[in-house]
């Protein structure tokens, strides 16, 4: 987590989905010269904003966190479906500033993209989140994002 790759929050490109994915490209090619899958991205001011090419969730208690808007992420079109169904399963949505810290202590976490739709996040840092396998929650948010999917396709 300590690339030295940053996003700029604060720019308005942060919120275009756009051709232009340096600042990704570059933190990818860290995490693959760290040895690793995938990086997640930090702001200027520290904060967690998504991985390479996805959205960032964690699960603690009933609650699901991910960061905000104005934290300098892509508002993607499966996240917004996530926070949908996971309010309708009774999990209380949180869109804050999200420390990377705060991973440690998570429940569980995952990634989301259209791609790979809902993946879990089960070590960061070399560290273990929770018991270091995909969660429940996930599983099921997972499972209902499928049905949708089906649902709008087929």
């Amino acid at each position: 987590m300590d690339g030295k790759i940053r996003k700029d929050q604060n720019s308005p490109l942060c919120r275009v989905k756009s051709a232009n994915f340096l600042t990704h490209i570059l933190a990818k090619g860290e995490a693959a010269d760290a040895g690793v899958d995938e990086a997640l991205m930090l702001n200027y001011e520290g904060f967690l904003t998504e991985a390479t090419v996805s959205n960032l969730f964690l699960v603690k208690g009933n609650s699901l966190l991910t960061p905000s808007v104005e934290s300098g992420i892509l508002p993607g079109v499966t996240r917004r479906v996530v926070i949908e169904i996971a309010g309708k399963m009774g999990l209380e949505v949180k869109q804050r500033e999200i420390r990377h810290e705060e991973l440690y202590s998570a429940d569980e976490a995952f990634l989301t993209n259209s791609l790979m739709e809902v993946m879990p996040l089960v070590k960061i840092d070399r560290r273990p989140i929770k018991n270091g396998l995909p969660g429940r929650v996930t599983s099921d948010i997972h499972n209902k994002y499928r049905e949708i999917v089906r649902e709008n396709i087929f």
